[in-house]
């Protein structure tokens, strides 16, 4: 199919659940191409881009994936674990009173990404206006064997300090680890729209890099440039 000519070569690859889609723009021709997705889905990616025909020099490669999303729905994230103030320690499980049923108490709902015996609390505590009570760091405790952390204080959206200092322990302690704070992702008022996004990046992230690493590889393996992602805002970020 003609298109307005350009002297670039674009090359866009999508991941669906049953087949991942190509598309080449170049010399102001379209080309699409269509393959099943396998298990490994940056090998879908290369074979989908290998398909659509080679391109003499590629300007961009645009990658639009639900890798996270599938692991959001089909609960496959990080083992996470969850730090907000003591006394606090549960807001994920406290959640807010917005809900289908106002008065049916027993109404059930999805389960949280992070589950009760990993969610914990650390002493000290901010206010809108100040410090009321000093950060012990020492009161944090032992969080085992985890893959990601979210770290979610009252008013850090107003004063990062605290969480800073949290997360920058938790750094240390647990290297290698994915270690998230709100005010680094949703600086934001309201305490649970902040714990629950930043309890998702925290659930997600560790896939989504894996996924990434290694679509990164295969893409210099097959002489590609390194991918965009497409974001879901529309934008694209580097891998």
């Amino acid at each position: 199919m003609p298109v307005q000519s350009t002297d670039v070569a674009i090359l866009g690859v999508d991941v669906g659940g049953t087949f991942t889609d190509a598309v080449l723009v170049e010399d102001g021709r379209i080309r699409t191409a269509k393959v099943p997705t396998a298990a490994r889905q940056e090998e879908s990616v290369i074979a989908a881009a290998g398909a659509v025909g080679d391109a003499a020099a590629l300007e961009r490669f645009a990658h639009g994936t639900t890798v996270a999303t599938n692991a959001l729905l089909e609960r496959r994230g990080a083992r996470t674990a969850y730090v907000g103030n003591a006394g606090f320690e549960h807001l994920l499980h406290l959640r807010r009173q917005t809900r289908a049923h106002l008065y049916r108490l027993c109404a059930e709902h999805p389960e949280p990404l992070v589950p009760l015996e990993r969610c914990h609390g650390v002493r000290g505590r901010l206010g809108p206006d100040g410090e009321l009570e000093p950060l012990e760091l020492d009161s944090l405790p032992d969080l085992g064997d985890v893959e990601a952390i979210a770290v979610c204080l009252l008013f850090a959206f107003r004063d990062r300090s605290h969480e800073h200092a949290v997360a920058a322990e938790l750094r240390r302690r647990h290297p290698g680890v994915h270690v998230v704070a709100s005010h680094e992702l949703a600086p934001e008022f309201r305490e649970y729209e902040r714990a629950s996004t930043t309890a998702a990046d925290a659930y997600l992230a560790p896939v989504a890099a894996r996924y990434l690493r290694a679509l990164v590889s295969a893409a210099a393996e097959a002489g590609l440039p390194e991918p965009v992602v497409m974001l879901s805002s529309g934008g694209v970020l580097p891998a």
